[in-house]
């Protein structure tokens, strides 16, 4: 009885009496053998590559071609269940976190002379609005889990910052905050996971969220510029207003910019969408100094009246 090569289905036929050579390996553009194909068979016939004793174990197995092997395939089934099950693990600390979480709420009031507020959340939402002159109010709503998140109201300087403090491992925490700012003066509202709402200004806007959308209504503010990363923009005034410079601008949302129709009143307008539809409905005058930007990445742009 003699042992001979038997090549998978797919392999050239080897010539009789073939036997690989010392480190030889399929060619890699050859299909991969099947699940425990064996590679050696013994022979009735005259021995292809001499006769092996009956204790003699055959040759070892010849390995699949190379980036074909069955391990892989295995390797990234197990990398791929490692993921999902971080993933699910993830998710059911945030709702542990959640469930076990408390909710309170605090004031705090600022007495102030300085006509500029900076409002920073890096874990809120915002609302705006107008309140008493020379003071500033802030109402915060907290939903905490393992960390607490922490709202401060103080006087720096020549302006009053509001400021929420999100920790490292406050999963599932957030922060809703409403602030009364005293009328005129400059506000700026920066958000870094949450929406931002003001209604009812008259201050100058510099309003920015990273994820969420951005939304100012009945303003009587005559410079405004607002941005978000990853949400709509949509601008409005009251009809007595008197708005001079408006910047509203989107990388993931649409834009809106409703402006007050006053007559004789033109606009010198810069809109532009890069996947979505431009209307300008104003009159426009490239002369003006009434100045309108509307841009956005990834939705409509539309510029009009109120």
């Amino acid at each position: 009885m003699a042992w001979r090569f038997n090549a998978p289905p797919g392999w050239p036929a080897p010539p009789p009496g073939w036997v690989p050579p010392p480190g030889w390996t399929p060619d890699p553009s050859w299909p991969p053998a099947p699940e425990g194909w064996p590679f050696w068979v013994e022979h009735a016939e005259a021995p292809a590559w001499g006769s092996a004793p009956e204790e003699v174990e055959p040759p070892a197995p010849v390995a699949s071609p190379p980036g074909r092997r069955g391990g892989a395939g295995r390797i990234i089934l197990v990398v791929v269940l490692l993921l999902l099950g971080l993933a699910i693990l993830a998710a059911a600390v945030s709702l542990l976190a959640w469930t076990l979480g408390s909710t309170q709420t605090q004031e705090l009031r600022t007495e102030t002379p300085a006509a500029t507020v900076r409002v920073e959340g890096s874990c809120a939402s915002i609302t705006l609005r107008e309140g008493s002159p020379g003071v500033v109010t802030t109402r915060a709503t907290i939903r905490s889990t393992w960390r607490e998140p922490k709202v401060t109201s103080q006087l720096e300087g020549e302006l009053v910052r509001v400021a929420v403090d999100c920790p490292a491992l406050s999963f599932g925490s957030s922060v809703s905050l409403v602030v009364e700012v005293p009328p005129a003066g400059a506000v700026e509202a920066r958000s870094s996971a949450g929406s931002i709402t003001a209604q009812g200004l008259s201050s100058d806007l510099t309003l920015s969220s990273s994820a969420g959308s951005v939304s100012a209504t009945e303003l009587s503010s005559t410079r405004v510029s607002a941005d978000s990363s990853a949400g709509s923009v949509a601008l409005s005034w009251a009809a007595s207003a008197d708005p001079t410079t408006v910047s509203a601008t989107s990388s993931a949302g649409s834009v809106r910019v409703s402006v007050p129709d006053v007559a004789e009143v033109a606009w010198r307008v810069d809109a532009d969408s890069s996947a979505g539809s431009t209307t300008v409905e104003v009159r426009t005058d490239p002369a003006s100094d009434r100045t309108i930007t509307a841009r956005s990445s990834a939705g409509s742009v539309v510029v009009g009246y109120r």
